[in-house]
């Protein structure tokens, strides 16, 4: 994996199994409560995301990233899935910012869609969530429209 190869960093990205669930939805707790508005603390995605039982499904129907310290720690989570061909990138959130994680859990998502055989990706994120379009956009992605929800979505071809 792609996010592997960085070895200088002082975290690593792995492929994280159930028995992570409760550590991610810590994660995506604190993620959420350092970054996002009042409102999108308090609605309804940021509630999923705090609970180990959604992380539970998500990974019986996903594939987790998760970046690990080297004491084990985890400091990011994001989740690829696919339907037909398209892969669609979720739930990414990042405690331990500005130090290259979010890119590194991209990319791993990005190279999983590869061997997926998926020709296109899709991520939807907060209109507020100016760190993720900034990841997304880096990594060659474009904003495409706007949901009945606001999130924006945003798309590119592998």
């Amino acid at each position: 994996m792609a996010a592997d190869s960085n070895r200088s960093a002082p975290w690593v990205v792995r492929r994280l199994t159930a028995s992570w669930a409760e550590r991610c939805a810590d994660v995506s707790a604190r993620a959420i409560d350092a970054t996002g508005p009042e409102d999108e603390r308090h609605g309804i995605v940021a509630a999923r995301l705090r609970t180990p039982d959604v992380w539970k499904q998500f990974f019986a129907e996903r594939t987790v990233f998760g970046a690990c310290d080297q004491e084990g720690t985890l400091l990011g989570v994001a989740t690829v899935h696919h339907a037909g061909d398209i892969a669609y990138l979720g739930a990414h959130s990042v405690v331990r910012r500005r130090c290259g994680i979010g890119t590194a859990l991209t990319v791993a998502r990005l190279d999983e869609a590869r061997r997926w055989g998926c020709p296109h990706v899709v991520a939807l994120i907060a209109p507020s969530n100016a760190a993720s379009a900034a990841n997304l956009t880096a990594q060659g992605f474009a904003c495409i429209d706007s949901g009945p929800d606001g999130s924006l979505r945003y798309t590119r071809a592998l």
